[in-house]
């Protein structure tokens, strides 16, 4: 969610890049749901399962759920949360809008292995049913959340919506009118609660080196001025009392069923190809392993404590753009190989390719790196659980061979 497009930003685009010696087709549209179908198959996790620390409601029995691959260890994660027996009544039906992303499917999964019931909303009903069609709490609603009436059909029955829609990168005016229909059906639906996660476009250049909650919201780009109007549409619904709001922001992230620049450093590696990268390859940079989301942000949802205010929830740790990408080969067995578009080189592809024309503006982000605080939601939570660089690179590889 930083200067890499994301999978729910570029899920419908595409783009060309070109150098001076390679012409290379990346598809980013279309494949995503092609790649929904196939299970995870991974090795059982080595964090060894609570049985009975916090005294989970019987719907939700750990050890169980081992269908989801990754949350055999992310019920382990969970279970850490403080006071999680208090506070998981508040949600009795939860509607993602958005569910067929990334970051929409580990909401859902988290949910579902809490026993919440949830609506897994999104336009494509057979992406829908692949990604839950299988797991006992889920609702599958295929609406088009860019109109108002699907909204409204989403919203209705629900008392908490988790709002992870993305749009393409070229599309970005898109989000604040997507907001207000979220927020009018939000609104007329009676639901109490409204969960925006975003990305760190709003914060614009940093002012510190770590980047809290209490940073000022002054975006340079086009892109982060529309995110910004995003966030406080559902902002001023909170403060008018049509409902509680929370605002949730990620960096970059990586893992199962994403699609950024990030993925195709993976796919380059399998392959024994060459990775490309935007802007400078030293800048230090930060990821989220997509599966460590989705319990931070249901956590996060559940508790009342937690609503009116916003959280970061950073990754592992700083890393360069080249440290992360010969991780990802070594880890592949392959030797490291990669070139870096700048700035001039971005503005040339703009020529061709109206995505590549968007990237310019957004390379303040490498060179000018945002990198989150979430000591306020560690404070709140307690024990968060980030994985590694190193076991999140071996884990999405892993994966990938399987898919």
């Amino acid at each position: 969610m930083g200067l890499l497009p994301g999978p729910d930003e570029l899920a419908d685009g595409a783009y060309q890049a070109f150098d001076s010696r390679v012409k290379l087709q990346v598809r980013l549209g279309g494949f995503l749901g092609e790649r929904l179908n196939a299970p995870i198959r991974l090795p059982e996790a080595s964090v060894r399962l609570l049985e009975s620390p916090l005294r989970l409601d019987q719907r939700v029995q750990c050890g169980k759920h081992t269908e989801h691959g990754f949350f055999q260890a992310g019920d382990a994660r969970v279970q850490a949360f403080r006071h999680y027996e208090t506070i998981v009544a508040i949600m009795e039906k939860v509607a993602i809008f958005g569910a067929a992303g990334p970051i929409g499917r580990y909401v859902g999964r988290e949910l579902n292995r809490r026993g919440v019931p949830f609506r897994a909303v999104g336009r494509t009903a057979s992406k829908l049913e692949a990604a839950f069609g299988e797991l006992a709490h889920a609702e599958v609603v295929a609406a088009d959340l860019s109109d108002a009436g699907g909204a409204m059909q989403a919203a209705r029955g629900v008392d908490t919506i988790i709002y992870a829609v993305g749009v393409a990168y070229t599309d970005f005016q898109l989000h604040p009118k997507m907001m207000r229909l979220a927020v009018d059906a939000a609104a007329a639906a009676g639901v109490q609660r409204l969960v925006l996660v975003t990305g760190i476009y709003t914060y614009g250049v940093p002012q510190t080196k770590r980047v809290a909650e209490t940073h000022p919201r002054v975006p340079v780009s086009v892109k982060g001025q529309l995110r910004k109007e995003q966030e406080d549409i559902l902002i001023a619904a909170g403060e008018r009392g049509l409902f509680k709001s929370l605002v949730v922001r990620l960096p970059d992230f990586y893992g199962p069923y994403t699609h950024s620049l990030a993925s195709f450093i993976f796919e380059a590696a399998l392959a024994g190809k060459t990775a490309n990268w935007l802007g400078p390859i030293s800048s230090l940079h930060e990821f989220v392993f997509v599966p460590d989301a989705g319990p931070v942000i249901v956590e996060l949802a559940a508790r009342d404590d937690c609503y009116g205010e916003a959280w970061n929830f950073a990754g592992p740790g700083e890393i360069s753009a080249l440290a992360f990408i010969q991780k990802i080969y070594q880890t592949a067995g392959r030797e490291p190989k990669f070139r870096s578009a700048g700035r001039t080189m971005l503005r040339m592809l703009g020529w061709f390719n109206p995505l590549m024309r968007e990237m310019p503006e957004m390379l303040y982000l490498q060179e000018t790196p945002v990198l989150l605080d979430d000591e306020k939601l560690r404070g709140r939570l307690g024990h968060v659980h980030k994985t590694s660089y190193d076991e999140g690179i071996r884990l999405t590889l892993d994966w990938m061979r399987g898919n």
